[in-house]
């Protein structure tokens, strides 16, 4: 996945990851491949609701490119919140969104683009 990010120029700015250990070590490993400086750990996220994690999402300084790891059902119901449509959210996977670069809050700056990319991409 961090190749893929990469290859297409997607390097996160900032990397918002769950306590979990599985996801630091994601994080973590996504963060040295990309060249990524910033990963935050945040144990609000350790089997997050829709609405926890909008709250932790809106707490975050504004970047280019922000990736987050963490774990279902919190990441297909958040995805099925912004996006309302349900979308898979498999192992390993990556869920591409686009936003307006301004607004109060990430969300509400969602533009319609939704990409899913998994490991087998």
């Amino acid at each position: 996945i961090a190749r893929y990010l990469n290859e297409r120029g997607l390097v996160p700015d900032l990397i918002l990851s769950s306590s979990a250990t599985r996801a630091v070590r994601t994080a973590s490993a996504i963060a040295v491949v990309c060249g990524c400086n910033t990963v935050t750990v945040d144990s609000h996220l350790y089997h997050a609701t829709p609405e926890e994690w909008h709250l932790v999402l809106n707490q975050q300084p504004p970047v280019s490119i922000l990736l987050a790891v963490g774990h279902n059902p919190g990441l297909e119901e958040l995805l099925l919140d912004v996006t309302g449509e349900y979308h898979p959210f498999k192992t390993g996977s990556i869920a591409r969104l686009e936003f307006e670069a301004e607004g109060s809050t990430w969300d509400a700056n969602w533009n319609g683009t939704c990409e899913m990319i998994s490991p087998r991409n």
